[in-house]
């Protein structure tokens, strides 16, 4: 017996929902871990947190580590953070 999950409609609506449809992909979700700086506290990285994580832990094991890690800021988020994520999905946006 053989299944298959299939989320593309979901990366397709988390693009769509953060102006990204029509952005630039990646060949791979790796973010810069080292980089640390200050900027604004922004609620959207909360939410693309959450719609990332999910998509993790559903299907997407690729993207996982990256995610959890950047999850680790959501107390104090930053633009460059916001960047992070959004590297992430331009990855989802490739694949």
């Amino acid at each position: 017996m053989h299944f298959s999950i299939s989320q593309s409609t979901y990366i397709t609506d988390l693009l769509q929902e953060y102006q990204m449809s029509s952005c630039n992909p990646v060949t791979n979700p790796s973010v810069d871990f080292l980089a640390n700086d200050s900027g604004s506290l922004l609620y959207t990285y909360l939410f693309l947190c959450v719609g990332l994580k999910y998509l993790a832990h559903i299907s997407r094991m690729d993207i996982l580590f990256p995610v959890t890690y950047l999850a680790t800021n959501s107390s104090r988020p930053t633009i460059s953070s916001l960047d992070r994520l959004k590297r992430i999905l331009r990855y989802l946006a490739g694949t």
